[in-house]
């Protein structure tokens, strides 16, 4: 009998043990603590907590168990029967015996078939391996360009709520000009509908950084999006662009994890065809047995006892199944040729897409270095403004159109950055090599 002073231990450990047989096995990074997020450890985190990469890597996995066909097949197939039977003829009074068999069937050879399955389940296993190349790539890309797309947004942020203190700032400076008779109440009207504005563009900057945080929580496995936070601000952009030579089709077809994908399923294809082509090869196999036989099938030895043992070789060849698979030889080869035509579409968009992001980055680049000086220019003319308005020969609207240009090349500069590295991002995952 369990003491009562006992029994909450053991109910504390029957909790704890349901906790763990429920366990995640692969837990998020939620642990209820605001979570910094760097850069550059996102391809870890989605490796280790996407669930769509974790997906392709079970199927991986399943690929590898059905490995080893070629060695399997010759593996004997053994089989046992027995039981109790009761027997009687018009000269034979009623009998009841037992009787039992044991058969071995050993494969000697099936005209190469077995091979070509053997080649056929490692090839599902080398476009499993380049398909989870692929969904990791796809993956990371995700999370890269949320991630880019929040700092961004942080940083328009930021940038808004100092256009709205300068607003405030302008908003007090006339009105002491209409305190002092130098202007209307209309300068003051326009800062404080600016304000309106500004205020309302917050609210909608507040709801894009609620989705592109759980954009990027999705990518790395996180629960709760408001726990992330990511850099303050985007790296330095190097003073030189340097970007690789177009690859050739070639190239793309030895390296490219997504054309991997489609050759390889060529290839099972046409393995495929290979073995339903051998349908006219016979199969030998070797066989073997032992056992006391039942009363109906032989009586004399059945009733003495006698056990009987069997040793053979049996050819068997299928004459019937020719048709089917000849027709099956050929819609395998048609299959075969649609996945090499999907590859060599691939590989021409993966070249195209190359081209583009290569102009693409080297165009921002050169905007990039045209915007600082765009700003800067922005910068010297508001403060020109600014002073000419506390003079008095500037008004309200020429300050606010001032200041609303000089925050707009700021915000252009945050939308350059951020396409700057967001398609660097995207250069790196076109060219995702196939895994080996």
């Amino acid at each position: 009998m369990v003491s009562w002073t006992l029994m909450p231990l053991l109910l504390s450990a029957i909790v704890n043990f349901e906790c763990l047989a429920g366990a995640n096995p692969n837990p998020s990074l939620s642990t209820g603590r605001v979570q910094r997020i760097r850069y550059e450890d996102l391809p870890q985190l989605v490796s280790e907590h996407n669930e769509v990469v974790d997906s392709a890597r079970l199927l991986v996995a399943a690929q590898e168990e059905r490995s080893g066909q070629l060695a399997r097949s010759f593996f004997p197939k053994v089989s046992v029967f027995g039981g109790v039977e009761r027997f009687h003829t018009e000269s034979l009074a009623a009998e009841q015996k037992g009787h039992w068999t044991v058969e071995a069937d050993v494969n000697l050879f099936r005209g190469g078939r077995d091979h070509i399955e053997n080649e056929i389940q490692r090839q599902h296993l080398s476009r499993s391996k380049a398909q989870f190349s692929v969904d990791l790539a796809n993956e990371i890309l995700e999370a890269k360009t949320a991630y880019w797309r929040l700092l961004a947004l942080n940083q328009k942020n930021a940038e808004l709520k100092e256009e709205l203190q300068r607003n405030e700032t302008n908003l007090k400076s006339s009105r002491r000009r209409i305190g002092a008779g130098l202007t209307t109440g209309a300068d003051a009207t326009q800062f404080e509908l600016n304000r309106t504005l500004l205020e309302r563009k917050l609210a909608d900057l507040e709801l894009s950084l609620r989705i592109e945080r759980n954009h990027l929580a999705v990518a790395i496995g996180i629960d709760d999006a408001s726990l992330i936070e990511v850099d303050p601000g985007f790296p330095s952009i190097p003073a030189t662009l340097t970007t690789e030579a177009p690859k050739s089709q070639t190239k793309f077809n030895e390296t490219s994890a997504r054309i991997q994908v489609y050759s390889r399923q060529a290839e099972i294809g046409d393995l495929l065809a290979q073995r339903q082509g051998r349908w006219w090869l016979p199969q030998l196999d070797l066989y073997a047995s032992t056992g006391l036989p039942s009363l109906s099938t032989e009586t004399d030895r059945a009733l003495a006892g006698e056990k009987e043992w069997t040793l053979g070789l049996r050819l068997t060849l299928d004459l019937g199944a020719g048709f089917n698979e000849r027709v099956e030889y050929l819609a395998q080869q048609k299959e075969s040729l649609a996945s090499r035509r999907q590859a060599d579409h691939v590989a021409r968009e993966l070249i195209g897409r190359e081209r583009e992001l290569t102009h693409l980055l080297k165009n921002i680049f050169d905007l990039l270095a045209l915007s600082e000086r765009h700003t800067k220019m922005a910068e010297s003319f508001l403060n020109l403004t600014l002073g000419e308005y506390n003079r008095g020969v500037k008004n309200g609207p020429d300050l606010m159109e001032a200041t609303r240009q000089y925050f707009e090349f700021r915000q252009s500069r945050i939308d350059l950055m951020r396409d700057f590295f967001s398609t660097q991002a995207e250069l790196e995952a076109l060219t995702t090599i196939a895994a080996p």
